[in-house]
């Protein structure tokens, strides 16, 4: 059996979804890795010209940032670190 899950819009209402979450959550922005035109409908945009990079990788041109609220990229810049990220336990991954 065969599965299609393409084009019933699933990918943007994950995306929605976890943009909503992240911000009922108290999030303030959220940076990602991907390919501008993919995320601008979104509202992320490149980080590069807000001083935001990726140390020593390939990636840097792909790295968007989106502020969840008002003032949340003011002020900010410099390297994303991906071990600065404190690991959850799996209960709190569900929502």
């Amino acid at each position: 059996m065969t599965l299609i899950i393409a084009g019933r819009g699933f990918a943007r209402m994950l995306i929605r979804y976890s943009l909503d979450r992240a911000q009922a959550l108290g999030h303030r922005l959220v940076v990602l890795i991907g390919e501008h035109g993919l995320y601008q409908r979104y509202g992320f945009e490149p980080a590069l010209p807000h001083g935001i990079l990726l140390p020593e990788s390939k990636d840097r041109d792909r790295l968007q940032i989106l502020a969840l609220t008002p003032g949340a990229l003011d002020g900010l810049s410099g390297a994303v670190c991906g071990d600065s990220i404190p690991s959850m336990p799996d209960r709190r991954l569900m929502a």
